[in-house]
């Protein structure tokens, strides 16, 4: 079938199947091939990717100490394009950081003013 996807055309076949064939008690109908072989992807996918992103928060809860920047970093996730964006907000959680560790010490206690950092 060209021009249609491989899930809809399984999913048309059960459907039609279901509606035309009676099986007799104890006999099944699988559906095999690439559609089997999609399945068993997808169900592997359910479990790496969680444990994958979870290993990344964790990571990145390490590597910063705190669970708000490591959230900050994967709610630019959906945004990624190639790692460009979870880059850029590691490097402005890092460059963040910095700037308050060093105008804390700076400052102790004065009115602190914002501003951009170019590098």
């Amino acid at each position: 079938m060209v021009g249609r996807d491989l899930g809809s055309i399984v999913a048309e076949g059960q459907r039609k199947l279901a509606e035309r064939l009676q099986l007799p008690s104890g006999y099944t109908v699988t559906w095999g091939g690439a559609f089997e072989h999609r399945e068993r992807a997808m169900a592997r996918l359910q479990i790496v990717v969680p444990v994958t992103i979870g290993m990344i928060v964790l990571l990145l809860v390490l590597a910063f100490n705190s669970l708000r920047s490591a959230a900050f970093i994967m709610v630019n996730l959906p945004f990624a394009l190639f790692g460009v964006v979870v880059e850029n907000g590691i490097v402005l959680v890092s460059t963040i950081n910095g700037l308050r560790g060093a105008t804390a010490r700076r400052l102790s206690g004065r009115g602190v003013s914002c501003g951009c950092v170019q590098s």
